[in-house]
C-alpha cells in the first residue's frame, strides 16, 4: 500500500492510524475507556434507581444515557455511541461500540461493562414505610354510604399511581374511618393538591385548607403538614 508498513508488526495492510496498522494501533491506544463493572443502587420496593443523585424509573433510555456520560473515548472524532443492553439476573451487561475518525480514517471500537445492582431503599420508600405523610384529606359526606367512599378511595389510589414514575412520594399511607367519612393520609403535599383539584369537581361546597408545623428540615425550612376538607 504504496510502500507503507506498521514499525511494530511490519504488516503492510491498511489503513494505518498514525503510522500503525489498525490492529497495533488498537492493541496501543486505549481509545474507548469504561469501567469493566458499575455499581447502580436500585430500590427493592419501587424499582427505582439512583441516576445523578436523583431516584428515577429504570428504562432502556435512561441507562443508555447514563453509560453515555461515563464512556471516554481517545484519539477519536466525530464519534458515535451504540449501547446495547442483555439482562443478567438482576444485573446488565451493556456492550458499547463506539465509531468515530483518525487520521480521516472511519473506525469502530468496543467494550463492556457490568451494571451491578446494589439493592437499597430509595428516600421516599423509607418515608412511606415509616407511615410518613404530608398531608390529609378529610372526605366528609351528608348521607355517608359505604360505596360512594370505595370510589372515591379507588379514585385517589389510581390518582397516586398515576404520579408515583415523577414523584414517589405519591401514595396513600393511611385510610382512617369517621363517623360522617374518612381521613385519606397522603405522602406527597403536591399530589395531594392534584387530588383536591379533581375532586372538588365533584362537589359544591368549596374545599377548606390548613395546615400545621411539623417540625424542621435539613436546610431549616419549616415542615408543614397540610389537611383538606371536602364535603361532598
Amino acid at each position: 500500500m504504496n510502500g507503507l508498513f506498521c514499525p511494530n508488526c511490519g504488516s503492510t495492510k491498511g489503513p494505518f492510524f498514525k503510522s500503525l496498522c489498525k490492529e497495533c494501533f488498537l492493541k496501543k491506544k486505549q481509545m474507548l475507556q469504561l469501567l469493566e463493572e458499575i455499581k447502580i443502587e436500585h430500590c427493592k420496593f419501587c424499582g427505582k434507581i439512583r441516576v445523578g443523585g436523583k431516584w428515577v424509573e429504570q428504562t432502556e433510555t435512561v441507562l443508555k444515557d447514563f453509560l453515555k456520560k461515563k464512556v471516554k473515548t481517545k484519539d477519536l472524532s466525530d464519534v458515535k455511541l451504540a449501547i446495547s443492553l442483555e439482562p443478567m439476573g438482576e444485573n446488565t451487561l451493556a456492550l458499547v461500540k463506539a465509531t468515530g475518525n483518525i487520521d480521516g480514517n472511519r473506525t469502530s471500537v468496543e467494550t463492556k461493562t457490568l451494571l451491578v445492582s446494589l439493592e437499597t431503599q430509595c428516600d421516599p420508600c423509607m418515608r412511606l414505610r415509616s407511615e410518613y405523610f404530608e398531608a390529609t384529606l378529610q372526605l366528609r359526606f351528608f348521607r355517608p354510604k359505604q360505596k360512594q367512599m370505595q370510589e372515591l378511595l379507588s379514585e385517589i389510589e389510581a390518582i397516586t399511581d398515576s404520579l408515583k414514575k415523577k414523584n414517589s412520594l405519591a401514595s396513600v399511607v393511611g385510610v382512617e374511618m369517621t363517623k360522617n367519612g374518612i381521613d385519606v393520609m397522603i405522602g406527597s403535599a403536591k399530589a395531594a393538591q392534584q387530588i383536591v383539584r379533581k375532586l372538588s369537581k365533584k362537589t359544591t361546597v368549596p374545599t377548606i385548607k390548613s395546615f400545621k408545623l411539623s417540625g424542621i428540615d435539613k436546610h431549616g425550612r419549616p415542615n408543614k403538614k397540610f389537611t383538606y376538607s371536602l364535603r361532598f
